[in-house]
């Protein structure tokens, strides 16, 4: 007899890989082509276009004739539904930025970008994050109920906001698009207020006038709890005092702007531009001194060495003052405390460690510098990369041990406490690098840009770091000065990191010893590294990782990134070993997927388990395994052997074959395992068996996939369902799923719950299950923190919250309801499954 198992397939998949050895067939992984993995599985990023010039046209018409002719691949019913954006200029090409439009709206996020190569006018790369448009979305019109005003009156009572304006209040109406395709049209607002502290941005519906999403847009060093969406919630509900009054705040605003915009004109009228000098770190005092020991609080003398004369170029001379405003960088006060920034009577800045100006200069200097080195590469005039003044805080963030950039306001501030964040060279460049992914791609955000944006950010920091101070002290750490005294500070060796592409890797997440944004950094970094090695310039490195960033737009994951960085490489350096490099790192990670079979076990079939069909102590069972290679190459020579350690079991047929399997094929072993279990063995007690698999398919040849088979007949209550539904972000509506039982009975002390839940972030969770009687029992109440995934049993592998033994006696039948809550934004997730068991006992034959 022939039974299928059900359910009793626990599929875990343990590749074995040693060391990545790249071959020629490997060098071409780097990939021509990913895919959108939402509703509309479109192409995403197309990398090594082939598509011919015939009409020989340019630019703009160009790339719509492309689109045109491609539009199916693209979800583009209509190119009437793109509206030129701007266009931007790289040292390869020209990239054209199509915004998407929905009812003269536009979407939000929904954007393409078509580059064309400088060289032959050809389309060389595609970015797709379209949004194909349901027939249920065309019918989502713009009634916009709520009028701008309105919004701001919305989200300012929503913010409870109680200190002044920072900056110039925003609306943008459009329309927002959810994971499922679903058109909503929104108004959305940025205040940026000194209190609650933030540049905040709220997504209004614009027919209800309910607040869709809340969010503080400034991107922080490092993330700290009293920073958190949930503390800030809790500073808002607990906040009992006044209000400040909307309309005299906006006033007030705008009459400080305009007096000041009359003094800086003023003041234009009567500068000139010249050079100064100044003090600073460079890049910081443990790396000039190659000293481990020094402190913040070690004697003034201990610096004296550490201190360099540098070039304050291109400074403004307004009358006797010297100012510290320059082509590339103002230096401001925006933000509390209030203190002006420190000017000169003759050009030349000789403050030191622990005085307002010292920080003042070496703001300055190193993104003045760093600006001019980008230049220095090729990124000038139409290709510039932040090619205009951004204004520096050098003490903000009310003197907190942090520092911030604004995207909304292309605004940097810096933080003190412990050691001033602007004393280390690294933090300055680190913030830096945050505002050229915004002046690269200013649809920068989603994917795993969050995570990206901080490791790229701490790569051009540590880049400048080894090229200036020809030392290899703490190479492959970041912030050696800020870092080492008062927080741990970050590595860029990070080899143990390994991604997931099915995740979003948002910025500063825990990922169980190291944090996310390290896991980008490293390749990057020890790619630099190991080309210098090769006798490759920083410079050249550099250049390929700014350029690679050019025509992409919004949900950007690591691997897009990857790919666009190996293809810009062999476009740069096509016979350099730049790219071959990049490949290795960016695999070592799994950032690049390395073609490689890898398998699932897709079914059990069982024969001989008597006559039915359950497996019992004392019977001698055949097995076969269906197994599909679900990876991205062809698995020949396959032998699987299994093996057990479970007492009682053993295996008498342990070896077989399977034929080879193409991508996506599925087939079962030739010859069927054998398997006896003694005639004492425990009841309902499972089996565990291992099919260890040996292969040919890419870098690893081995893999074990794991499984339980379940003794008897269950006797009680048991059932499941998948839900597959999206859990809502930041929503207390939460995903609900229901059970129901029409059989009598009560619950026993043997009830349990299966649970699947994909989430990156379960600290952010709420899970709660209501009985048929109305009593509800908390199985997780955000714990877990950065941990992804609650998968398992309660109360076998996973500890509820409360104890399941509150449910004892309740009644069995009826509706169970189980409800997940995300009560917090940015890690979004899945609930996949669940089910109720209550099983008194087993019954063997």
């Amino acid at each position: 007899m022939k039974l299928a198992a059900q359910g009793s397939v626990s599929k875990v998949l343990l590749t074995l890989a040693g060391g990545l050895l790249l071959s020629n067939s490997l060098v071409a992984l780097a990939g021509t082509k990913t895919f959108h993995a939402d509703y509309r599985g479109t192409a995403k990023l197309v990398l090594d276009v082939d598509y011919v010039n015939k009409a020989v046209k340019s630019g703009e018409e160009l790339a719509r004739t492309y689109l045109q002719d491609n539009a199916k691949e693209f979800g583009i019913v209509s190119l009437d539904q793109l509206k030129l954006a701007h266009v931007k200029h790289s040292l390869l090409g020209t990239h054209i930025f199509f915004q998407q439009m929905h009812n003269g709206y536009a979407v939000e996020n929904g954007n393409i970008v078509v580059s064309i190569r400088k060289a032959d006018q050809r389309v060389y790369r595609v970015y797709n994050n379209f949004y194909t448009v349901s027939t249920e979305a065309k019918t989502v019109k713009a009634f916009k109920a709520v009028s701008d005003k309105s919004a701001y009156d919305i989200a300012w009572k929503n913010l409870k906001v109680h200190g002044k304006l920072l900056d110039k209040p925003t609306t943008e109406t459009l329309y927002r698009v959810d994971e499922k395709g679903s058109f909503r049209f929104v108004i959305k607002t940025m205040l940026h207020v000194e209190a609650p502290f933030g540049a905040w941005e709220h997504v209004i519906d614009a027919r209800t006038g309910e607040v869709l999403s809340r969010r503080d847009t400034r991107i922080e060093r490092f993330k700290t709890a009293v920073n958190s969406e949930k503390a800030v919630n809790v500073k808002l509900r607990a906040y009992k005092g006044p209000t400040i009054d909307r309309n005299a705040e906006f006033a007030r605003f705008e009459k400080q702007q305009q007096t000041q915009a009359e003094l800086n004109k003023k003041a234009k009228m009567s500068s000139i531009v010249v050079n100064g000098q100044g003090l600073v770190f460079d890049p910081d005092p443990r790396t000039t001194l190659n000293s481990e020991e020094l402190m913040d609080d070690s004697p003034a003398e201990s610096f004296e060495d550490a201190y360099f004369l540098r070039p304050l170029r291109d400074i403004v001379q307004v009358g006797n003052e010297f100012q510290l405003k320059g082509p590339w960088v103002k230096i401001e006060d925006f933000e509390s405390p209030s203190s002006e920034p420190s000017i000169s009577e003759n050009g030349d800045w000789s403050a030191k460690r622990g005085e307002g100006a010292f920080n003042d200069v070496m703001t300055y200097y190193h993104i003045d510098n760093s600006q001019r080195y980008m230049q220095s590469l090729g990124f000038v005039g139409e290709t510039g990369i932040q090619y205009g003044p951004i204004s520096a805080d050098a003490d903000g963030l009310s003197g907190a041990d942090n520092s911030h950039y604004i995207p909304s306001s292309n605004k940097i501030a810096f933080g003190h406490g412990c050691v001033d964040d602007n004393e280390d060279a690294d933090v300055i460049l680190h913030e830096y690098g945050h505002a050229i992914n915004h002046s690269i791609n200013s649809n920068w955000g989603g994917g795993d840009s969050g995570a990206m944006g901080e490791g790229f950010g701490d790569y051009w920091a540590a880049s400048y770091s080894v090229g200036i101070s020809g030392t290899d002290f703490q190479v492959n750490k970041v912030f050696n000065w800020d870092g080492e005294p008062c927080w741990p500070g970050r590595s860029l060796n990070v080899l143990d990191a390994r991604y997931d592409h099915e995740k979003n890797y948002g910025a500063h997440q825990d990922m169980g010893g190291y944090a996310s944004d390290e896991l980008w950094s490293t390749p990057l970094f020890q790619s630099l590294l190991a080309l210098r090695e090769q006798g490759v310039a920083r410079e050249e490195v550099d250049k390929i990782i700014l350029e690679a960033q050019f025509g992409l737009g919004s949900g950007v994951k690591m691997r897009d990134m990857a790919q666009a960085i190996v293809a810009t490489a062999k476009e740069l350096f096509p016979e350099g070993p730049h790219a071959d490099v990049f490949i290795e790192k960016f695999s070592h990670h799994q950032i690049l997927a390395v073609p490689q079979a890898s398998f699932n076990l897709e079914g059990i079939s069982i024969l001989g388990a008597g006559e039915d069909g359950v497996i019992d102590p004392g019977d001698t069972f055949e097995l076969r395994f269906k197994l599909k290679n679900q990876g991205t190459l062809i698995a020949t020579d396959i032998i699987g052997l299994v093996s057990t350690e479970t007492d009682g079991v053993s295996v008498l047929q342990e070896s077989s074959t399977f034929p080879n399997l193409e991508i996506g094929s599925m087939a079962d072993n030739a010859t069927a395992y054998r398997v006896k279990v003694v005639d004492d063995f425990e009841c309902g007690k499972e089996l565990q068996l291992d099919l260890s698999l040996g292969f040919n398919g890419g870098p690893s040849s081995q893999a074990i996939l794991s499984t339980t088979l379940p003794t008897g007949r269950a006797k009680g209550l048991q059932q499941s369902i998948e839900v597959n539904a999206n859990i809502p972000d930041a929503n207390d509506q939460g995903v609900e799923s229901t059970i129901t039982f029409s059989e009598e009975g009560v619950v026993s002390s043997n009830f349990n719950i299966n649970i699947n839940i994909e989430h990156s972030y379960i600290g952010d969770l709420n899970v709660e299950l209501t009985a048929p009687s109305g009593k509800k029992l908390v199985l997780h109440n955000n714990t877990g923190s950065a941990n992804d995934n609650i998968i398992g049993n309660y109360p076998r592998t996973l500890t509820p919250s409360e104890p399941l033994s509150q449910l004892v006696g309740e009644p069995l039948n009826g509706v169970w309801t189980l409800k997940v809550v995300d009560s917090s934004g940015s890690d979004i997730g899945k609930l996949v499954s669940w089910g109720i068991a209550d099983i008194a006992s087993f019954e063997c034959q």
